[in-house]
């Protein structure tokens, strides 16, 4: 039960990354300072364009973590990795990698 109720949670986590601009919305305020933040926001009122943070990073920052994160199979075997630490992480990462791909539809 635990790990289905982690999965689904994993699932909703990297959807709301990769498929909104919800973490931006919402932590913009706090993190205002950062350059990441700044950059985004000037590239965002630059170009005129509706483009959602993760998709900025992977466009923008060319290193191997920003791709890492910004890759569902990669972000939600990472979060379930984290989260279990063992042979039941590779599951959890399955079931809610399925989930995210059931949301994006």
């Amino acid at each position: 039960m635990n790990l289905i109720l982690i999965s689904i949670v994993i699932g909703y986590l990297t959807f709301i990354w990769l498929k909104t601009n919800a973490i931006y919305d919402y932590t913009s305020w706090l993190l205002k300072k950062t350059n990441i933040f700044k950059e985004y926001e000037e590239f965002i009122e630059q170009k005129q364009m509706n483009l959602s943070l993760p998709d900025y990073l992977l466009l923008k920052k060319k290193s191997f973590f920003f791709k890492l994160i910004t890759c569902p199979i990669c972000c939600s075997f990472w979060m379930s990795m984290i989260y279990y630490r063992s042979a039941e992480g590779i599951c959890a990462a399955c079931f809610s990698y399925l989930i995210y791909k059931f949301l994006i539809k």
